[in-house]
């Protein structure tokens, strides 16, 4: 009897040692989930570590994937994080596609306010050449630190923004240039045109005076028993989700 109680204590504490570790591990807003096997175990520690350490009013995935079954590295995205989560859950994904060769970041519920398809865009194109070099864990801390400033409603640098702004007003500089001078070399042409038109009526009015001129001499000579005629005759004429979905943006390395 004694040791049937005994028992039964131990199985008691043992339950409510477990029960909230359990409950820790259900409401957690943490995951790392290295299915591609990119990172050691002390990375995986470290990042999970270095994520709670983040807003706890947001979910936060980091995910390496061997493969994508579906259309699209945001599509897999989604996939995880409902797994776990409902879509309107307020949380990031941050997901490294080994099978398209693709870093993702996708925002849902209130994050995706700060964390646009712009914004995901910026950053991963600040972020991706950490994954072209195999720095996985650096790919994920350097892109979760940016995550987290735009989420606090901060500033991060967008050099690729400024870049293509750049290349956009040159651009549109050479064609503004281009159309002035095609502009101008119409105006030119068109002033030719009406000198050379102008050119043509005097010419004709000259020929019109001769032709009257003529003419009116041939009357005469007409008048004194030849004959003869004339005349002219002139013419002429005449340059992307619904309430529910998610935010998102990637680059590939």
């Amino acid at each position: 009897m004694r040791n049937i109680l005994k028992y039964m204590l131990g199985l008691a504490v043992a339950i409510m040692l477990i029960v909230p570790l359990t409950v820790q591990a259900k409401d957690t807003n943490v995951y790392v989930i290295d299915d591609a096997d990119l990172l050691s175990s002390e990375e995986e520690t470290e990042l999970q570590t270095y994520l709670a350490s983040l807003s706890a009013d947001y979910n936060y995935m980091a995910i390496t994937a061997e493969y994508n079954d579906y259309e699209n590295t945001h599509a897999l995205a989604d996939a995880y994080y409902t797994d776990i989560y409902t879509m309107n859950d307020p949380g990031v994904v941050f997901i490294i596609d080994m099978d398209n060769r693709q870093i993702f970041l996708s925002g849902h519920g209130t994050a995706k306010k700060n964390l646009s398809d712009a914004d995901a865009l910026d950053v991963t194109d600040n972020i991706y050449k950490y994954a072209s070099k195999g720095e996985y864990y650096s790919c994920f801390v350097k892109g979760f630190d940016q995550v987290n400033t735009l989420l606090s409603a901060g500033f991060i640098l967008r050099p690729m923004r400024y870049i293509v702004a750049a290349l956009l007003s040159i651009v549109f500089g050479f064609l503004l240039t281009f159309f002035w001078a095609m502009s101008e070399n119409r105006k030119a042409s068109a002033r030719a045109t009406d000198r050379m038109a102008a050119a043509v009526v005097a010419g004709a009015a000259i020929g019109a005076s001769a032709v009257i001129y003529d003419s009116k001499r041939t009357r005469h000579a007409s008048d004194s028993g030849s004959s003869g005629g004339g005349g002219w005759s002139s013419g002429g004429g005449g340059f992307s989700g619904g309430g529910s979905s998610s935010s998102g943006g990637g680059h590939s390395f």
